[in-house]
C-alpha cells in the first residue's frame, strides 16, 4: 500500500505521528494480497486479483491459514468471473471449461472499467466497504478476525489487547475485510444513532460450505461456475438487470433486512457496514489498527436461504 498522489480526496483520521491529512491506497486489483500456492513452490505467494483470474490455469490453489478466508475469496472470485462469462447455459459453461484459461481480454476490459471501485482506502468508494462513517465509532481492526481477542472475545493463546490494537499491513486487512462480510457472527454491535444494538449473522456461519477442487485454480473455480440466468430461476429466480456484486453499487450498504436479492449480490454479500481507518506505520507501510464496524444488511429469515445459497450442503427431510 503507497500513499496515493495526485487529488488527495481522503483524509486519514489517524496516523501513528500526528495528525495531518494523508492520502492512502491500495487497490485489490493491482496490489498482491491474495495467497496461492503454484507448482512445484510449497511457500504461498502473494498475487493480486487480476493475477488470480489472469493465472488460475498456473495456479494450483489460494492457500490462506484461514478457511474462513480462503472460501470467501473463492466466493471474490467467482463473482468477477460469472460477470464476465455468465454462462447463460450448459453450452457455455462446457465452452469456458474446454478453454485453456479464461479470456484475458473480457478479464482485463471488466477490471479496468472498475478499477476504481477496488481501492481499499477509496474516498468514495472504498472496496467492500460503506464511506462516511463516523471515526469515533471505531474499533480494534481485531474485530475483523475470529482468531484475536477482541472486546469480550476472549481466545486462549491470543494476547491482543484494545487498549494496545495491533497494526495490520493493508493485504491482511483486506483479506480480513472479505472474510468478515461473508461470515461475520449476530449479536450486540456498535450502532449509529437511533439504530438497534442488535446485528443478525451472515447465512455462511450457519451451513457447511462446498468448495469442489480441481487442479488448478482455473478449475476450482469453474466447478463453482452455475448456470446464471434469474429468468430461467438459475441457480434461483431474480432480476438479472439490477443483480451486480456490491463494488458496481452507486448506494453505499444501507442497515436493512433484504426480502430480495440476485446471485452475483449473495456472492458479494454486504453483511457489515465497515470501514476501514488507514496509518502510516514508522516504517511508511500503510497499516490498519482502526475499523468502523456496524450491521449492515440481513436476510429475512422468511426467506429459504437453502433455494439460493449454491455453496452450502443441505439435507433433504422427508
Amino acid at each position: 500500500a503507497t500513499p496515493r498522489t495526485g487529488s488527495g480526496r481522503w483524509s486519514a483520521a489517524h496516523t501513528t505521528q500526528k495528525e495531518v491529512p494523508m492520502p492512502y491506497s491500495f487497490n485489490v486489483i493491482d496490489q498482491p494480497w491474495i495467497p496461492v500456492l503454484v507448482p512445484d513452490d510449497p511457500v504461498p505467494r502473494m498475487v493480486s486479483l487480476r493475477e488470480a483470474i489472469m493465472r488460475a490455469h498456473e495456479i494450483r490453489a489460494i492457500s490462506d491459514p484461514s478457511p474462513l478466508v480462503t472460501i470467501s475469496l473463492h466466493r471474490l472470485l467467482l463473482a468477477v468471473v460469472h460477470r464476465c462469462f455468465g454462462p447463460a447455459d450448459a453450452q457455455a459453461w462446457a465452452t469456458l471449461w474446454a478453454q485453456p484459461s479464461f479470456d484475458p481480454s473480457v478479464i482485463n476490459a471488466y477490471l479496468d472499467k472498475w478499477h476504481d471501485r477496488f481501492d481499499l482506502f477509496d474516498a468514495e468508494r472504498p472496496f467492500y466497504q460503506t464511506a462516511g462513517l463516523p471515526r469515533e465509532l471505531a474499533v480494534p481492526v481485531s474485530k475483523l478476525t475470529f482468531a484475536k481477542s477482541s472486546g469480550n472475545n476472549a481466545l486462549l493463546f491470543d494476547h491482543s489487547r484494545d487498549a494496545e490494537p495491533e497494526a495490520i499491513p493493508a493485504d491482511e486487512a483486506a483479506r480480513l475485510l472479505v472474510a468478515y462480510q461473508a461470515f461475520s457472527i449476530g449479536g450486540l454491535i456498535t450502532k449509529l444513532p437511533g439504530e438497534p444494538t442488535g446485528s443478525d449473522s451472515s447465512h455462511l456461519v450457519k451451513g457447511a460450505v462446498v468448495l469442489p477442487r480441481g487442479d488448478n485454480l482455473f478449475q476450482t473455480l469453474m466447478l463453482s461456475v452455475v448456470q446464471l440466468d434469474g429468468d430461467l430461476d438459475a441457480p434461483f429466480a431474480f432480476d438479472p438487470r439490477t443483480d451486480m456484486p456490491a463494488w458496481e453499487r452507486d448506494t453505499p450498504t444501507p442497515r436493512e433486512t433484504a426480502t430480495d436479492f440476485g446471485y452475483l449480490e449473495l456472492l458479494t454479500w454486504q453483511n457489515r457496514r465497515v470501514l476501514l481507518f488507514p496509518e502510516e506505520a514508522p516504517d511508511g507501510q500503510v497499516v490498519v489498527r482502526f475499523a468502523d464496524v456496524l450491521a449492515g444488511r440481513a436476510i429475512s429469515k422468511d426467506l429459504d436461504i437453502r433455494r439460493r445459497e449454491t455453496m452450502v450442503a443441505y439435507r433433504l427431510l422427508a
